[in-house]
């Protein structure tokens, strides 16, 4: 599993911070230049010029009219100005094996509550650190879906398939009971699936070391049920540096860990956010963009991304990643429990 790595130095997380304060600066900028625009084409009656704005050169909103535009525009503008950053910026630091540089991640939260924590950590803790098994000196990117099956599954896997990559998929295990066909389809197109819990409720999850066993026996009998495959491939909902499982009782996160590996299991955490769980949705450019700047050059990147409603900007965000990682000579592979795993600094 390798040793943990140490964390960055102050000069190049002052400098990955600049970064990320220019990155919202210029999208807060864009969104109230947006919002002027469209507040003066809506006088106009200029509905192509409304668009154009809404969308920043992406034309999607072809009949929208323009003062139902300038009004959607300004309440956004207003919100943007009013919070003047985005709600998951919570940053780790991480760490590969091999001593290769070191890159700021930002570990998805799911929950506002969980956001919360991930600062309070962050106050108190600087050296938040992962630990990740490094290939062969290839670069490979494996991404990874949280929270399904969802209704938006199936056409997650017709992308996948279009961009001719396999993903790693953390399936919840009432979602696997509700949608058993689209737990197959996943498993069936070569995709790999690993468990996210039973339930994704903290409250049960964590209340208890034989609770949390439960979850998962009932989350690996649900998805063998549905598709056939034992699974002992594991992501902690909130990732194994979550804090939120604190309001619940003492069990602590490495007592969870330590009980996977006793029993066969690997857990996965990941060192590449796509910002696709922010409070703020992002558009798929956006999405794309976070990806590609947070997988950087570093040899192994996992991505974590979502699987449920109302998460169409991530597939259409997948054409782009693909596209512009290969490029830069990656390939996709998908996890397998014993092989490649990241770890975050386990919770206590």
């Amino acid at each position: 599993m390798g040793q943990l790595g140490k964390g960055h130095s102050e000069e190049f997380l002052r400098k990955r911070r600049e970064q990320e304060q220019k990155a919202k600066e210029k999208r807060r900028k864009m969104m109230i230049a947006a919002g002027a625009a469209a507040v003066l084409l809506a006088f106009t009656g200029t509905i192509a010029g409304v668009s154009a704005a809404v969308s920043s050169g992406n034309a999607k909103k072809q009949t929208e009219s323009a003062s139902a535009a300038a009004s959607a525009l300004q309440t956004e503008t207003t919100a943007a100005q009013t919070t003047g950053k985005d709600a998951s910026d919570v940053t780790q630091t991480a760490a590969a094996e091999t001593g290769q540089e070191t890159t700021t991640i930002q570990p998805e939260t799911e929950t506002a509550e969980e956001t919360t924590s991930a600062e309070k950590a962050e106050e108190t803790s600087e050296e938040t650190t992962q630990q990740a098994a490094v290939s062969d000196g290839s670069k490979v990117v494996y991404l990874t879906f949280d929270d399904g099956p969802s209704e938006l599954t199936e056409p997650l896997l017709d992308m996948l398939d279009q961009c001719g990559v396999k993903a790693t998929f953390f399936d919840v295990g009432i979602r696997i009971e509700k949608y058993p066909d689209l737990a197959a389809e996943t498993v069936s197109r070569g995709h790999a699936v690993g468990l996210h819990s039973y339930d994704h409720d903290y409250g049960n999850v964590y209340s208890s070391l034989e609770s949390f066993a439960d979850s998962t026996f009932k989350a690996q009998a649900a998805l063998q049920s549905a598709t056939g495959v034992t699974s002992y491939l594991y992501r902690f909902p909130g990732g194994s540096s979550n804090l939120v499982h604190q309001k619940f009782g003492t069990l602590s996160m490495t007592a969870c860990a330590d009980w996977l590996t006793q029993n066969g299991f690997t857990y996965d955490d990941w060192n590449v956010s796509s910002g696709d769980a922010n409070e703020t949705p992002y558009t798929a450019d956006e999405i794309a963009d976070m990806v590609i700047d947070g997988v950087g050059d570093m040899n192994t990147a996992v991505v974590l991304m979502h699987n449920i409603e109302g998460k169409e900007s991530t597939i259409e965000a997948l054409p782009k990643i693909v596209e512009t990682l290969t490029a830069k000579g990656y390939t996709f592979g998908t996890l397998q429990a014993g092989g490649v795993t990241v770890h975050h600094h386990a919770a206590d």
